[in-house]
């Protein structure tokens, strides 16, 4: 079996911001399960939210790039972001945590919030 360097990298930045590797590890692969088969619910936010986690063949997109379309799909700077947050009448940080969660999971999110957070470039970086 091949390792993914993406996830790799992912799993080692989790562990460099102080996450034990065995759970960081599980994160990670909750977070990458979620994206591969997402629940109805969770495809409804992605697809409300215009998050691609897809090339345009259907291949899963490297770590850094989902996680840099995560960070746009979850800022102001999105139209369809701030008209849902706004609607159901949550802060910022409340309304990402929200849709996190019903992406990802509890554990999953864990690992993508700590992935999208202001030290992102870090992972792009241990990826190449």
């Amino acid at each position: 079996m091949r390792t993914n360097p993406d996830v790799v990298a992912a799993i080692s930045h989790l562990v460099n911001q102080g996450v034990p590797a065995r759970s960081a590890g599980d994160a990670v692969r909750q977070a990458m399960d979620s994206m591969a088969a997402p629940t109805k619910k969770a495809k409804k936010v992605m697809d409300a939210l215009g998050l691609s986690v897809r090339d345009s063949i259907g291949q899963m997109l490297p770590w850094p790039k989902i996680m840099q379309n995560m960070q746009g799909a979850l800022s102001d700077t999105n139209p369809e972001f701030l008209r849902m947050r706004k609607s159901v009448g949550l802060t910022a940080q409340e309304f990402k945590d929200l849709a996190l969660n019903t992406i990802f999971g509890v554990e999953g999110m864990k690992a993508v919030k700590l992935s999208i957070s202001e030290t992102k470039p870090l992972i792009i970086d241990m990826a190449k």
